[in-house]
């Protein structure tokens, strides 16, 4: 699944380029949808986890953490969740 919602994640970001958007519209849209998720489906990993990984990947910390560690509690057998919240919260930049 996790698969499947970075293809999503990518998909959309890519056909916003094909558009003319900027990267910041493709961001926009692509929290628009996000946030969707997580408001349809509060208990989806998936969604919390997507929307972290897009905050955090644009330097967002404060705005992933929330979402990143829901994530982790829903499915704390998530290696990568838990690592790089504990990274995230620690302030170490070598976790991705």
């Amino acid at each position: 699944m996790l698969g499947r919602a970075r293809t999503v994640l990518l998909l959309l970001v890519g056909a916003g380029h094909l558009l003319g958007q900027t990267n910041q519209q493709a961001f926009r849209q692509t929290e628009v949808k996000l946030k969707e998720a997580v408001a349809r489906k509060p208990d989806s990993f998936e969604a919390n986890y997507q929307l972290a990984e897009l905050y955090l990947s644009v330097g967002s910390i404060k705005a992933g953490i929330p979402y990143l560690e829901k994530a982790q509690r829903l499915n704390p057998s998530h290696y990568s969740s838990g690592l790089r919240s504990r990274s995230r919260l620690s302030g170490d930049p070598g976790v991705r």
